[in-house]
């Protein structure tokens, strides 16, 4: 009947709690709870089950007791803390951030403050919103200098920048914290530099990534990441081709990590392969291939190794030994893309081993299996060319065919070609006789067709004069070949192509005149506009594009006319007439891409003319959601200040605020220049928060910088 009871059960399940006995002490306090519920101690008694429910792993009910403990005053900070906690360790990430938003905004500082914006960024990481994290991070950073939580914050800042690939944001800005902030020795710190490393990797700078690693090796010479520090410098030596040095650092991490009682790692044996073979020490490299094969049957990355297994055999003339091991990549990793390179390897290996029926084979194996592949016009070709050294050159003809039918623009075409002229020379047809048997049979497929092939394939190859006399035999001997308007018209596009524009005229003007009614007129007409225009003939070059939208006023390209002739007449000076012209573009197309640019001509114009007024009402006419609007903007508001209109000027500034991209460069010029008008007007925190926003978006360094400085420069005052 002792009025200290309740007390003393209370205290008893303390002392079982602190001793680890987490039943007893749980039983004790919830027959506190049954006996005694009104009593102050029960709420005490609910926060001490949700500490031993939080042990226990079980997250549902430590969350129910702490939400309960919530009323009471001085726990209510500890139990929003640890019901955070909760929802974190349940991934139950959505539930955790509005929590850690409620007690941010209650409790802004502190140790537990900072906790909660770590577990909240983790949330926002977790679920793939790395921009948030990224700012929970930063402000624990800036808050919590010297502490563990800046070296945690610190660390998962730089995770989030490398799953974002934001590798330049990570060498750059989480780097230079780091060299600004005191030296610690922390494995939060060995962490983030090894994270930088992996940055400047990523980028392929691997001087730099090298640089750091070896900084993690010396400073941090207790760190887990030791053996792995090693590894990365190996792997930045073989990017650089220093083979050698590669070899010897991860001969030293192996070592290492014997001495540390723990295995190699898979990756580690692959890369030292690699490295290997890249030093041509290619039985080195073979062994390592085969242990991590065994080692690893089912990783991704067995095909590799077995492929690049096959090079190291086949560099060592064990030809046999090389095409079994592709041909076993070509099984058992059908969907890997190695797959298809290891059956087109066997094949040329077969090739030049002179088995050219099982290299045959191989290649129609390659074909079948993988018919999108890019290797399968390899296999074509490699068919074709096991046919002709078998002496089935009747075959082989059909094979070259086929591949310079399905494969025009290859740039073996030339050879193709040349191979499919020996074997007709082979059948008794050499090139002279296939000429004559051209003059024999005008109309044979081998005539024009042949030649049209011929020029094509020196078109292709930029070779404009080959291509030229190709095209001309095809004009002049073959004027009714289907081939004939095609050979008119590119022997004018090489000239063009060429910059030979005067002569290039001339023969638009031709095949315009020979062939009328042809398909590429219009493209004729359009290309002779230009031509005119990179003559200078800027007067021509207009009156060819008005000629070419009247005749063809359907064609796409009568939009890249319309704005061509704006252009002329502003090269001309002719300024209000380019503005019409670009009015006309905008009334007749006004939805078209080009619209906001054509408003950013007519309003640079009306600049010229000092008509800022005009130059204002152009630019507002940009369409919002434009690329072209946050130049607009800030073009007009700079005619704003020149029309001494200091309110307006602000006004259009301001709306850059909100203007996305935020990395826009006029949206940050425009940003920087309103800054500048806060700290005139004395808005001081205006203009910080505004250049907090060139810091934050921002990739011009410059920029940064000055921002940086006003901002230092507005905090002091």
């Amino acid at each position: 009947e002792s009025d200290l009871r309740e007390e003393t059960s209370y205290l008893l399940a303390c002392s079982d709690f602190q001793q680890g006995k987490y039943s007893e002490a749980e039983i004790k306090l919830q027959k506190l709870l049954r006996e005694f519920p009104d009593n102050p101690l029960a709420l005490y008694s609910n926060y001490l089950i949700g500490e031993i429910s939080l042990r226990q792993n079980d997250f549902a009910k430590a969350l129910a007791n702490y939400s309960l403990a919530l009323n009471v005053e001085e726990l209510s900070m500890y139990s929003l803390f640890k019901i955070i906690w909760c929802h974190a360790e349940q991934n139950q990430y959505e539930e955790a951030i509005v929590k850690a938003r409620e007690f941010l905004n209650a409790y802004q500082w502190g140790e537990l403050a900072a906790k909660v914006l770590l577990i909240e960024g983790i949330a926002y990481q977790e679920t793939g919103r790395h921009p948030q994290a990224i700012r929970c991070y930063q402000e624990i950073v800036d808050k919590y200098a010297g502490t563990e939580f800046f070296e945690k914050a610190l660390y998962l800042m730089a995770t989030a920048y490398y799953e974002l690939e934001e590798y330049p944001q990570l060498v750059t800005n989480v780097h230079q914290i780091l060299k600004n902030s005191p030296s610690s020795s922390t494995v939060w710190r060995a962490e983030t530099y090894y994270m930088i490393g992996e940055g400047y990797y990523a980028l392929g700078k691997y001087s730099e990534a090298a640089r750091i690693y070896e900084l993690v090796s010396k400073n941090f010479p207790g760190s887990r990441l030791l053996t792995k520090a090693y590894q990365a410098i190996s792997s930045c030596y073989a990017q650089r081709g220093e083979y050698e040095r590669a070899g010897e650092v991860q001969e030293k991490a192996l070592v290492m990590a014997e001495e540390e009682g723990g295995e190699v790692s898979d990756l580690t044996l692959l890369e030292m392969g690699n490295i290997q073979f890249n030093k041509k020490e290619y039985e080195k490299a073979i062994s390592y291939y085969e242990e991590f094969v065994k080692r690893s049957p089912d990783n991704p990355r067995v095909s590799k190794a077995l492929y690049q297994e096959g090079i190291a055999l086949y560099r060592l003339e064990y030809f046999s030994e090389a095409i079994k091991k592709w041909e076993k990549v070509a099984r058992e990793h059908k969907e890997d893309e190695q797959a298809s390179r290891a059956l087109l390897q066997a094949g040329k290996t077969y090739f030049g081993l002179g088995k050219y029926g099982q290299a045959v084979k191989t290649y129609q194996w390659l074909m079948k299996q993988y018919p999108g592949s890019e290797m399968v016009k390899d296999a074509v070709l490699q068919i074709g060319q096991c046919y002709y050294n078998q002496g089935k050159i009747q075959d082989a003809i059909t094979q070259y065919e086929e591949f310079i039918r399905n494969y025009p623009q290859d740039e073996r075409v030339g050879a193709v070609l040349e191979q499919l002229q020996m074997s007709y020379y082979r059948q008794g047809k050499s090139i002279e006789e296939l000429e004559k048997l051209i003059e024999q049979f005008p109309k044979s497929r081998f005539a024009a067709d042949t030649y049209w092939k011929l020029g094509a394939e020196a078109f292709n190859r930029k070779n404009y004069p080959l291509a030229q006399r190709y095209f001309q035999k095809v004009v002049l001997d073959f004027p009714e070949s289907t081939s004939a308007s095609q050979a008119f018209y590119y022997q004018a596009e090489c000239y063009y192509l060429q910059e030979k524009y005067f002569e290039a005229v001339s023969a638009y003007e031709s095949f315009v005149l020979n062939f009328p009614e042809d398909r590429l007129i219009s493209q004729a007409m359009f290309r002779k506009a230009i031509c005119y225009f990179n003559l200078g003939e800027l007067k021509e070059s207009v009156t060819s594009f008005k000629e070419f939208s009247l005749s063809y006023p359907e064609d796409p390209l009568v939009k890249d006319a319309a704005l061509n002739i704006a252009l002329c007449y502003k090269k001309l000076q002719k300024l209000k007439e380019s503005i019409e012209a670009y009015e006309r573009f905008v009334t007749v197309y006004p939805e078209d891409e080009k619209v906001g640019f054509a408003f950013l001509q007519i309003g640079s114009l009306y600049e010229v003319m000092d008509d800022y007024k005009k130059a204002v009402g152009a630019y507002e006419k940009v369409p919002g959601g434009k690329r072209e609007k946050g130049e607009a903007e800030f073009y007009a508001a700079r005619c704003y200040d020149k029309l001494k209109m200091p309110e307006k000027e602000k006004q259009v500034y301001e709306a850059l605020v909100n203007f996305v991209p935020k990395s826009d460069e006029y949206r940050l010029a425009g940003l920087m220049r309103l800054a500048e008008i806060y700290e005139a007007e004395g808005q001081i925190k205006k203009g910080l928060v505004i250049y907090g926003d060139v810091v934050q978006n921002s990739k011009n360094p410059d920029w940064v910088a000055l921002a940086k400085e006003r901002m230092k420069i507005l905090k002091q005052k």
